[in-house]
């Protein structure tokens, strides 16, 4: 199967996460991936990585990629808690509110979990801890569709 790419997967989060632009989409991107690698422990990061497909790879690979500069604070224990990657999120993404952070976060969890085809189960035994009661709910588009049908 073909590989996501980096525009397919900021354009899904666009539409998923009600983001105005694609550069909002993109920052949500960018900041969720980097959350998800900060709270990782770093003997953990290579298998995560090398799950996604290599478009996103460079996302967490790349110069400049604030999530690679981790602080001692992190490398020393930080707490490993879903409200650690919900500060994580928010430090990158420079959010004002965390509800602004959980929407980015079920954005592009949906969108991965879409987009990821047959890796997907593979990513979701992967994930850190703290990303896994957001990963649990996070929805893809037509998820969300079928319960709506529903209603």
């Amino acid at each position: 199967m073909r590989e996501v790419s980096l525009r397919e997967l900021v354009n899904y989060v666009r539409v998923a996460g009600g983001y105005a632009g694609y550069t909002d989409a993109e920052r949500a991107v960018r900041s969720v991936l980097g959350g998800v690698l900060r709270v990782t422990e770093p003997s953990e990061r290579t298998a995560l990585v090398t799950i996604l497909p290599a478009d996103l790879r460079e996302l967490w690979q790349g110069p400049g990629n604030p999530a690679t500069d981790r602080t001692k604070e992190s490398a020393n224990g930080e707490a490993r808690d879903s409200e650690a990657l919900l500060q994580a999120v928010c430090h990158q993404a420079r959010y004002s509110e965390g509800s602004e952070a959980r929407r980015a976060i079920l954005a592009v969890f949906g969108a991965l979990k879409e987009k990821l085809q047959e890796r997907t189960a593979a990513w979701a035994d992967k994930l850190p801890q703290a990303a896994r009661p957001f990963w649990e709910r996070a929805h893809t588009i037509d998820e969300r569709q079928d319960a709506y049908q529903c209603l």
